[in-house]
């Protein structure tokens, strides 16, 4: 992982990931839906393989 002293180092350009905070209840939108299915396909980390 990149910490911001590494990425200043480096020259790496810094950007801000702006996040939203989503309300109880107020619906996904359609790129939530999607990440939302794609994890839950995924299987659990700690389950055993067989």
């Amino acid at each position: 992982m990149l910490t911001f002293a590494v990425a200043v180092d480096k020259g790496l350009p810094l950007r801000l990931n702006l996040v939203g905070i989503r309300q109880p209840g107020e619906p996904l939108k359609a790129e939530e839906v999607d990440l939302r299915e794609r994890l839950q396909a995924q299987p659990h980390p700690n389950t055993a393989l067989p």
